[in-house]
């Protein structure tokens, strides 16, 4: 039988779809991405990202890109009743763990662009819009997939097929994929508004979530004079109301006035808490929207899909290109769903303290939070709620598996680059300052060689680096620190920077590279 037309199909030009497409043109992967739309999607979503999105965005090398639509995010307040401040949030001082600011807001548009103009670096991908997904039928060989092209139909085949197509998933719809609700569906107006500078001078310069039992809402600062405003529609509002521009303005009331910016662009949602029952069937897998649906209140819902996307494309690179059987893909959602659901278990968390329209129930959050943080209360981190890998391919038992590698600057040369550039991509085999690189054995060596397990040591300045060992000097101990608080001397990294696993002693590097190798990640039946 002749070879699929595509080794990947992606559905969907979203921030996820692109980027996925992204991430598959660095790997090489012959991909198709369509989307029924042309243009860039012109009302509001997303807003802000974290230094996950941000690590992902620089193994496919898009950070240059999108720099001057971004900024660091602010540091947070929770104002109770009467304007209480109840919770802090802020973001960890230098040295950054992933080697990025912690969090990112950005501006949708030209950040999509810059995802888009991204794909046009690979021959390996291509684009095609308006192009609309109509039925695909699973084979043994390939997934045949129905598209229309402006006025003309057409069939494609494809190994794969990954719906990133929203909420509104296409991909899930005839998957016969239903969703489960996590119990969250709130009514809420987003507006963006482009303010004049006088009245950026007198605006809040944190963000804030009012936790107002009257009317819940939350203020953003984005980028240059973007400022955003999310409002709680109150029982029986009707969210036709507010397509007439007077009845946004009102409701800004608090803040602005109509001479004080310009309303840039607005929409009414309802904001959920759902997951897909399945992520996969057979060779058809979901992502982003169309398997999860997180609330605002983490600004997590980009990130979650990233983090979906990184996940699934290094494994799809493995099982394409023979390292890995096709059970390998299984791993995505053993690890993926967990990681959403608790991720959006604590958005929930945190939209039920902002959405609470009780005032007896608002006082008496306000009391019980300001009992367990202080009053005034302590600057809680953003990321210490970001929960770890807890199945999937990592060896569980060992100190530090499922967290996320940090990535320190290191020297290069003269210069100083981030550790990843230097590394590259794949997975590696870190090895620490403490322990001698030569004591690594003969059958480990062999192990790394087969199974294309890059070594890197952590060296000082002056130590020898045996023959094909990449030495690194870090910069500002992130690495070291990260050893030290593990208790280990090696950690065995994932292309997606999760750690597999770890060893305390010399003799036990071997061990862990022979349960890699013998992982789904690196079948040596394949």
């Amino acid at each position: 039988m002749s070879a699929p037309a595509f080794d990947v199909v992606v559905v969907g030009m979203g921030p996820v779809g692109t980027l996925s497409a992204n991430l598959l043109g660095t790997c090489g992967i012959k991909t198709l991405i369509i989307d029924k739309e042309s243009e860039i999607y012109s009302l509001p979503r997303a807003i802000a990202f974290d230094h996950d999105a941000m690590r992902i965005l620089q193994s496919c090398g898009l950070t240059g890109a999108i720099e001057t639509f971004i900024a660091p995010y602010a540091p947070s307040e929770y104002h109770g009743v009467g304007g209480k401040v109840i919770s802090r949030f802020d973001m960890q001082d230098p040295p950054y763990p992933l080697g990025w600011a912690p969090n990112y807001v950005f501006r949708q548009p030209p950040f999509e662009a810059a995802l888009r103009a991204g794909l046009r670096r690979f021959d390996c991908v291509e684009e095609r819009t308006p192009c609309e997904l109509l039925e695909f039928e699973q084979k043994d060989s390939c997934v045949e997939i129905l598209i229309k092209n402006g006025q003309k139909s057409e069939l494609t085949t494809a190994s794969y097929l990954l719906g990133a197509d929203g909420g509104a998933s296409t991909v899930r719809k005839i998957s016969g994929t239903g969703m489960t609700s996590l119990d969250f569906d709130e009514p809420w107006l987003v507006v963006d508004v482009l303010c004049s500078e006088a009245v950026l001078r007198r605006l809040p310069s944190t963000i804030i979530q009012y936790c107002n039992p009257s009317r819940p809402a939350t203020y953003v600062i984005g980028t240059e004079n973007h400022r955003r405003w999310e409002i709680r529609l109150l029982e029986g509002e009707d969210p036709r109301t507010f397509e007439d521009e007077s009845a946004v303005w009102a409701l800004l009331t608090p803040w602005l006035k109509p001479d004080d910016g310009k309303l840039w662009r607005w929409a009414t949602y309802e904001f959920h808490a759902v997951i897909a029952n399945t992520w996969r069937d057979r060779s058809a897998l979901l992502l982003g929207d169309a398997a999860h649906m997180t609330p605002p209140f983490m600004a997590q819902g980009m990130t979650q899909g990233f983090r979906d996307a990184a996940n699934l494309v290094w494994k799809l690179e493995r099982v394409l290109g023979g390292q890995a059987t096709d059970s390998l893909l299984d791993t995505y959602m053993e690890e993926r769903v967990p990681h959403v659901r608790a991720t959006t278990e604590i958005a929930k968390d945190l939209g039920r303290v902002i959405c609470e329209c009780d005032l007896m129930a608002a006082q008496d959050r306000d009391a019980r939070m300001l009992n367990e943080f202080g009053d005034p209360p302590i600057v809680r981190l953003r990321q210490s709620l970001i929960p770890h890998l807890i199945n999937g391919l990592t060896l569980q038992g060992t100190s530090g598996a499922g967290t996320v590698l940090p990535q320190p600057f290191v020297q290069e040369g003269s210069g100083v680059v981030r550790f990843d550039d230097l590394v590259g991509p794949g997975p590696v085999l870190v090895l620490r300052s403490s322990l001698n690189a030569s004591e690594l054995t003969s059958s480990t060596i062999e192990l790394c060689e087969e199974f294309l397990l890059k070594r890197v040591y952590l060296r000082d300045d002056d130590s020898v680096v045996p023959e094909n060992i990449i030495g690194v000097v870090e910069k500002n101990g992130l690495l070291e620190k990260w050893f030290s608080d593990h208790n280990c001397v090696a950690a065995l990294v994932r292309p997606d920077h999760y750690v597999y696993g770890t060893a305390t002693t010399a003799s036990q590097i071997e061990k862990l590279c022979v349960a890699w190798s013998s992982s789904r990640a690196c079948s040596s039946n394949v």
